[in-house]
């Protein structure tokens, strides 16, 4: 008798995998109408695409909580996000009787106080030094609030 697997889904509002135990296998579900619910450009579904080349995911196509069902894990873990379509895959999958479990997400880069969004660059030059730190600068941040 095979062991259920652990899967990791890895969803389009967080492209990045946290260090996974050797018995989950990560995966992303390309779901077509998930993704036109997004209004996403073509440009954002190629970045998306070849994010996911450059990762150690699989990745299937269909309805996500159809898909994800069928792998008949014995348990899904996720990025938390708040997004309603997400949230109602993790609903359906719930329902089916898959235990779901979200993860916080841990922030990219840790901040000294909010930063005007309305330009990329000018977000970028206020925080491509602690982008460019392990952890985003979380520990220098902690250091400095002691």
């Amino acid at each position: 008798m095979t062991e259920q697997p652990r899967i990791f889904w890895l969803h389009h509002l967080c492209l990045r995998l946290p260090s996974l135990a050797a018995d989950t296998q990560a995966v992303f579900v390309w779901d077509d109408v998930l993704l036109q619910q997004q209004n996403y450009s073509l440009k954002r579904l190629v970045f998306i695409y070849e994010t996911l080349c450059a990762m150690p995911v699989t990745i299937l196509q269909g309805r996500t909580a159809n898909v994800l069902a069928s792998l008949s894990p014995a348990q899904v873990i996720t990025w938390q996000a708040p997004d309603a379509h997400l949230r109602h895959v993790i609903d359906d999958l719930q329902h089916r009787g898959v235990p779901v479990q979200c993860l916080d997400e841990t922030p990219f880069v840790v901040l000294k106080k909010d930063l005007p969004l309305k330009r990329f660059f000018q977000y970028w030059s206020k925080t491509q030094k602690s982008a460019l730190q392990i952890d985003g600068g979380a520990d220098a941040a902690y250091a400095q609030k002691k």
